[in-house]
């Protein structure tokens, strides 16, 4: 095995959490945005914008422990 192949399989983990963080802020971003939509149509100030961000957070959190749950099983 060459010296450049097994240096890409170490950075391979860290380029797949690398991924799930950043679709960890982009789920959190959409949510919080139909919150807000739905907060200005509806004229409830910041109540489903935080229903948004904790949807998401909670979510993605789940996912994530999941995920860490099915690396321990491999």
């Amino acid at each position: 095995m060459s010296n450049q192949t097994s240096q890409r399989k170490n950075k391979a983990p860290y380029i797949g959490w690398l991924g799930i963080g950043i679709e960890f802020g982009g789920v959190i971003a959409i949510f919080c945005y139909i919150g807000y939509r739905l907060d200005a149509a509806l004229k409830t100030s910041p109540y489903f914008l935080l229903a948004g961000f904790f949807l998401g957070f909670i979510g993605m959190l789940y996912m994530v422990l999941k995920q860490i749950n099915d690396d321990w099983r491999k």
